[in-house]
């Protein structure tokens, strides 16, 4: 009798300290390392998105075409009016919310008229994706002046002295105001030959 009370005892003796482990009182027992990192919260990573000169997407065209997306966010009508070679036109709503612009081997280069709502799009996309997302630095307003105006300025030719400059047709040059040729000279004038008179005749001797 008294070995199955001591029994008992001892049952209840562990069960106790069993539910003492387990009491939420003693969680402060626990590392002190595992507190701070439970209280600590996980750091964000902020992406910024990168800007790109003119010069650079006109390079990138000429020797690396195919391994970048080039997305021109401006309206349609302003598309269809002038556009980089190789861009394609897109709604802001639709690049945001489409996660197929979020994947892709090469950078997102974004393009708009003056590269403030490109570079706002960007940021927004980069919080999404490690792609690299950037924006064309003074929007297409900068593309155009760095190459389709330096490019007509550099094909304005010389004008060619005393005549029509060197690029215009035939038809130009025979409609072109012609110059009055010079009016030749006149033969000098002989300056008049002063007379002499004639020596008197001398009278002979049997005059």
């Amino acid at each position: 009798m008294n070995r199955v009370k001591a029994s008992i005892a001892r049952l209840l003796f562990l069960s106790m300290f069993a539910s003492a482990l387990t009491a939420p009182g003693t969680t402060a027992a626990q590392p002190m390392a595992d507190s701070k990192s439970a209280a600590t919260p996980p750091k964000r990573e902020i992406r910024l998105p990168e800007r790109i000169a003119p010069s650079a997407v006109k390079q990138l065209i000429i020797d690396l075409p195919g391994t970048f997306d080039l997305v021109d966010i401006r309206p349609p009508e302003q598309f269809k009016d002038y556009s980089i070679p190789g861009s394609v036109n897109a709604d802001v709503a639709d690049v945001l919310s489409n996660p197929a612009y979020l994947t892709g081997a090469g950078p997102l280069i974004l393009v708009d008229r003056d590269g403030s709502l490109a570079m706002a799009v960007a940021g927004i996309l980069s919080q999404k994706t490690q792609r690299p997302i950037k924006a064309l630095h003074g929007g297409l307003q900068a593309y155009w002046e760095a190459s389709e105006l330096k490019r007509a300025v550099q094909e304005v030719p010389m004008g060619s002295p005393g005549g029509a400059p060197a690029s215009m047709g035939q038809q130009d040059k025979l409609n072109a105001p012609q110059q009055a040729a010079p009016t030749p000279a006149g033969p000098a004038p002989v300056p008049p030959v002063p007379l002499t008179p004639a020596p008197a005749k001398s009278k002979s001797a049997g005059c």
